[in-house]
């Protein structure tokens, strides 16, 4: 028997510690009810302030993917994972104080060294659904982490939690293989999108992406919802057929959503808090704030 849930939603905080503590203090003052948070990837520090002035000053330039190499691949990685568990350890922290429940599926930029400390020091109280599932309030709870690759020049991965196509095809066939109880209302949590087509007419911008074998997925499995984040752009709330996807936006630029869970009924409430003007976190990922009217403009596939 389901019960009435209601869910906070986050997505890709990027270690954005400001943001979270922002939160829990409108959650704490509004008397919001929250019964689970619910994490979809990303929950790490990922651009260290004193780290990219480090980077800039060895190569004397900035470059995203060469930053990005350097401290998954190269001599920035131990302050990197340093710092990344750091992050989660006070995000974490504060995220409980509004509620006992969190449920966390990895994100790509998430390290291996942080995904196995949140499960050795959290895992009575983070439900980490990575390849597995979690039943809570009468709801079956189904998580995938990572993403498709991000390749170097070589062709190789660049953030610890990716995988080609094909790895991700196997996992899901891993995941298929250990679900159970069918007939209990699912709501699926990746990082990675479905496989999507994005059309804006009016800025003339067409692209496609997301995850083939994630909507394989959603076809076999048929979750009432699927919450996501990965793509910072497309925060939405849309309704196709018989699943409601939800992705909250980025919590790194102060971006959340509020889910009603009532049987069959669902209500998703998307909110922005005012970042704060020297947050460095929010000004770096500011260039990748949700679209407008995403909706009408994306198209599962």
């Amino acid at each position: 028997m389901t019960k009435n849930l209601r869910l906070l939603t986050l997505a890709d905080i990027h270690g954005n510690i400001k943001a979270v503590k922002r939160l829990v203090r409108k959650v704490k003052s509004s008397e919001i009810q929250v019964d689970m948070i619910v994490i979809a990837g990303d929950i790490s520090q990922t651009v260290p302030l004193y780290l990219m002035l480090l980077y800039i000053l060895g190569n004397q330039s900035l470059s995203r993917r060469g930053y990005s190499k350097w401290v998954y691949k190269g001599k920035g990685r131990k302050r990197f994972v340093k710092e990344q568990i750091i992050s989660v350890e006070a995000i974490v922290s504060q995220l409980l104080q509004i509620s006992d429940k969190i449920i966390y599926t990895p994100g790509n930029t998430d390290t291996k060294d942080v995904i196995k400390y949140l499960k050795d020091n959290y895992g009575s109280q983070m439900h980490i659904i990575d390849g597995n599932f979690e039943t809570i309030g009468g709801y079956q709870f189904i998580g995938l982490g990572g993403s498709l690759i991000h390749v170097d020049k070589e062709g190789q991965p660049i953030c610890d939690y990716e995988f080609t196509r094909q790895e991700f095809s196997y996992r899901i066939t891993r995941l298929l293989k250990g679900l159970v109880d069918k007939h209990i209302p699912r709501i699926l949590v990746t990082h990675e999108l479905p496989s999507f087509s994005y059309n804006d007419i009016n800025r003339k911008v067409s692209f496609q992406g997301g995850s083939q074998s994630i909507s394989m997925l959603i076809t076999k499995i048929k979750p009432i919802m699927h919450i996501f984040g990965h793509y910072h752009e497309l925060a939405v709330k849309k309704q196709a057929q018989e699943v409601l996807y939800v992705n909250p936006g980025p919590m790194a630029c102060y971006y959340y959503a509020l889910i009603t869970l009532n049987g069959k009924k669902h209500r998703v409430y998307f909110r922005k808090m005012k970042p704060y003007i020297l947050d460095t976190n929010s000004l770096i990922y500011s260039y990748r704030t949700p679209m407008n009217d995403n909706e009408n403009k994306i198209r599962f596939l």
